[in-house]
């Protein structure tokens, strides 16, 4: 299939280091003239930007610290005027829910759901304040529709940015078109860290899971969808959260 840039796109993406972000940040540069990478991970944000870099792509790479509101002011500011933005950046602490400290429940909730927020707000007010129309897509979790064990700011903070998300459509609709997407089991550094953490052993094929078809998303899987969400083809697609889990919430999300 051949790919067309939309005329003078800005894609934002926050998170776009690595796993679902870089995945996203790839298709992006596929349809936009304009792309912005942001991570608190400089130099591997960077790396990606040179790599997406082309004569029909302008690609940069802004430093973001998702815990510090003036660094995602910053990145609001420096971004300019943007039409789409996708908020994938996140962190997960494995915690038995009795030991679980005021810092560290507060550190996950810094940056997965008032870090991310702001930042939404930030471009949303850039989006009304321009002469076009926009689409956020933030992304959520499986974690904040059902219990995890020993991740309970992680869930708490997913299952918050689901809610705020939703409130922030409803005052900017029909300007800024605002979704979130809800990956289930993903091929991602998260869940091996959770493994990890927890001392449970790898499965010998990391890839299965308990959903239905029997496997995990890769990172496309979900950046397709976030992807489409973000484009004009998804326009009647608003305040929805959008599980991606191979069936394994069985709808109850």
């Amino acid at each position: 299939m051949t790919h067309h840039p939309e005329h003078s796109t800005t894609t934002v993406v926050v998170g776009a280091a690595r796993g679902i972000g870089a995945a996203v940040a790839r298709r992006a540069a596929l349809t936009s003239q304009r792309l912005i990478l942001a991570d608190v991970q400089g130099d591997e944000v960077a790396d990606l930007a040179r790599e997406l870099r082309s004569d029909r792509v302008s690609t940069v790479a802004i430093p973001v610290d998702l815990s510090d509101a003036a660094s995602i002011d910053r990145l609001v500011e420096e971004a300019g005027d943007v039409h789409k933005v996708a908020l994938v950046a996140g962190i997960m602490s494995v915690c038995h829910p009795l030991e679980m400290s005021f810092d560290t429940f507060e550190s996950v909730l810094r940056i997965n759901l008032i870090g991310t927020y702001l930042a939404a707000q930030g471009f949303a007010k850039r989006i009304l304040d321009s002469s076009h129309d926009g689409s956020i897509v933030a992304v959520t979790s499986t974690g904040g529709l059902s219990p995890v064990p020993y991740a309970a700011a992680y869930g708490a903070s997913k299952a918050g940015l689901r809610l705020a998300m939703q409130v922030l459509a409803l005052e900017t609709m029909p300007r800024v078109r605002i979704n979130t997407v809800c990956p289930g089991g993903t091929d991602t550094d998260m869940p091996r860290t959770y493994r990890k953490l927890r001392n449970l052993d790898e499965p010998a094929d990391p890839l299965k899971d308990d959903s239905p078809r029997g496997r995990r998303n890769t990172v496309d899987e979900v950046a397709a969808v976030i992807d489409f969400l973000l484009s004009p083809e998804s326009a009647a697609i608003a305040l929805r959260d959008i599980v991606v889990d191979g069936g394994s919430m069985r709808g109850l999300g």
